[in-house]
């Protein structure tokens, strides 16, 4: 009798972590259906920051040194090209990477 009341117990505790994986299964895909739950990692993104400029006021013939630091944010490596144009000619660049 011990016994019969016991797996009548376990059927139970089954069919309600069924019902619980089900909703938490069926939410989770929502989620990840509606883009709020994403597994897969980032493209690369860039992010500009501390654009300095140096001197801050420019002679003619003077040389002058432009910087920015470039950053992935996103999961995933790539590459990011930037180009100074002034008055409408490519400049020459420097590359300095810092890691």
């Amino acid at each position: 009798m011990t016994s019969d009341l016991a797996i009548g117990k376990l059927k139970i505790i089954l069919i309600i972590d069924l019902i619980v994986v089900g909703f938490v299964a069926s939410g989770f895909l929502y989620l990840q259906s509606t883009g709020q739950i994403d597994l897969a990692p980032k493209e690369a993104k860039f992010e500009l920051t501390n654009l300095d400029i140096f001197p801050s006021q420019v002679i003619v013939g003077e040389p002058v040194t432009i910087s920015v630091n470039v950053t992935n944010i996103g999961d995933l490596d790539g590459n990011h090209s930037l180009s100074l144009i002034v008055n409408g000619t490519l400049a020459p660049s420097k590359i300095n990477p810092r890691r």
